[in-house]
């Protein structure tokens, strides 16, 4: 959504500057711009070819190039390419010559918002609105601010109301009002906006996909696809059209096809990595195991810390046997996670498993399970199962306690660990018994279910194998 707002923001200043990129300057001392010389620019933005755009300018005649409007138009170029701190040094210069250009001033305070520097931001916007009340740009950014930062839903609103009053079809106001009436639960008033909307902007992408959204929120799938798939239609390189659009097909149990999008969401932007949850996670449902490893590695690269990358790692370097692997990939989650003990725990049995013989091995695990036992309480069902990996003893103990632990999560994971430890020591019938009595109260919803699912017996890699 920002970048869309950049984007219109580069575009607006391309008609500033065609309207007046020849009227300030004494027509003897400029030489006319070329007709095409706006539409040259804004092909070049449509194809975010933002190199091509700023090249433009330099064929300009200096005393046109030095033009203020010219300038900001520039500045906005820069800006959607990334370079703030040139934008800044534009605006900032004819700011400096024209402290009243409101143009400059507003594409400062965009500068401001992308560097974070939300207060400063805030203040150019307040005074850009005191001096231009209806200055509709300022008064959508003091919006999303009010919402965002200040949590003031009325203040938003009443922002936004002035702006669509004198803009009544501008399509940030709509987008931001409707906002507001969503989060104020009002999902008939937002609907009703958003329809004007497009009813006045039939090709706008962006009211496509916020009313497929708010239809989402409300249960109304076939109308929420509908209105993402004209979203994409009108612009297939948006990233987040396509990945509303796989989230509408997952909640719709299409999973192959929202797989398709959240793939291609994939190839649009690489490096975002919230797609790569979807494509692993649906590879992983349906059986695609070297896809899923594949993307949870990508998952787990792009964004370590959030550590179900490496969990996923983990359970299919496990379930090929690569317990080394796992280990260190358990051991990565972990680090990401460490009130999660469980991950421990899983690093230790691997670590077992494969080097079970080794003092060495015993040992590290040793220290790590006693660094884990500092993540849980004393008296927890947690502290004894790792102690009883930690010392290699203790799971009569631990089998006592189970018995009184009712059904809560931390029994039924204690349940899966006393069995992978009767599997590091070769009591193959009790590692049975308590990966059956694991397996029977169905917790699909922990890691644990997932790996007994493959380690069980009748499975083609046994606990006991």
């Amino acid at each position: 959504m920002l970048m869309v707002q950049i984007k219109r923001l580069a575009l607006s200043a391309l008609v500033v500057f065609a309207l007046f990129s020849c009227k300030s300057v004494p027509e003897q001392q400029v030489r006319p711009v070329k007709n095409n010389f706006m539409e040259r620019v804004a092909a070049h933005l449509e194809k975010n070819d933002f190199v091509g755009a700023l090249a433009l300018f330099d064929t300009l005649p200096p005393l046109e190039a030095e033009l203020a409007q010219n300038r900001i138009a520039k500045s906005t170029i820069l800006i959607s390419a990334g370079r703030t701190n040139d934008a800044r040094e534009i605006v900032e210069a004819v700011i400096k010559a024209d402290g009243g250009n409101i143009e400059a001033r507003y594409v400062l305070s965009v500068v401001e918002g992308l560097q974070k520097k939300l207060r400063a931001q805030r203040t150019i916007l307040e005074d850009i609105v005191q001096d231009s009340p209806n200055f509709v740009p300022a008064l959508n950014d003091l919006g999303k601010i009010s919402i965002e930062a200040q949590k003031n839903l009325k203040k938003a609103a009443s922002y936004y109301d002035t702006a669509l009053k004198a803009e009544p079809a501008n399509e940030d106001s709509l987008i931001g009002r409707a906002r507001v009436y969503r989060l104020e639960k009002k999902y008939d008033d937002a609907l009703t906006l958003l329809g004007q909307g497009l009813h006045t902007h039939p090709k706008s992408a962006v009211l496509y996909s916020e009313r497929g959204r708010l239809y989402r929120n409300r249960g109304a799938l076939d109308e929420a696809l509908a209105d993402l798939d004209a979203a994409v239609k009108l612009d297939p390189s948006d990233y987040w059209y396509t990945y509303d659009r796989g989230l509408v097909l997952l909640d719709k149990n299409r999973k192959q096809e929202a797989l398709a999008d959240f793939k291609r969401a994939a190839s649009i932007n690489p490096d975002i990595f919230i797609s790569y949850v979807y494509t692993a996670g649906i590879s992983d449902e349906l059986g695609m195991d070297e896809d899923a490893e594949k993307y949870y590695r990508k998952l787990a690269s792009i964004k370590p810390d959030y550590y179900f990358g490496f969990e996923g790692i983990g359970i299919h370097s496990l379930k090929k046997g690569k317990y080394l692997a796992a280990r260190d990939a358990f051991v990565k989650a972990w680090s990401y996670a460490l009130p999660e003990v469980n991950y421990a725990l899983l690093a230790a049995y691997c670590w077992l498993k494969a080097e079970k013989n080794s003092k060495e091995s015993k040992a590290q695990v040793r220290d790590m399970m006693n660094n884990a036992i500092k993540q849980v309480k004393r008296d927890s069902l947690e502290y004894y199962v790792l102690r009883m990996y930690a010392e290699g003893i203790g799971d009569t103990d631990v089998a006592n306690r189970i018995e009184k632990g009712g059904d809560s999560v931390s029994k039924v994971r204690a349940l899966f660990y006393l069995a992978c430890f009767y599997d590091l020591h070769d009591l193959p019938a009790l590692a049975e018994k308590y990966s059956d009595d694991f397996n029977a109260y169905n917790r699909r919803d922990i890691v644990e279910f997932r790996i007994n699912e493959f380690l069980r017996p009748e499975s083609n890699v046994a606990i006991h194998n």
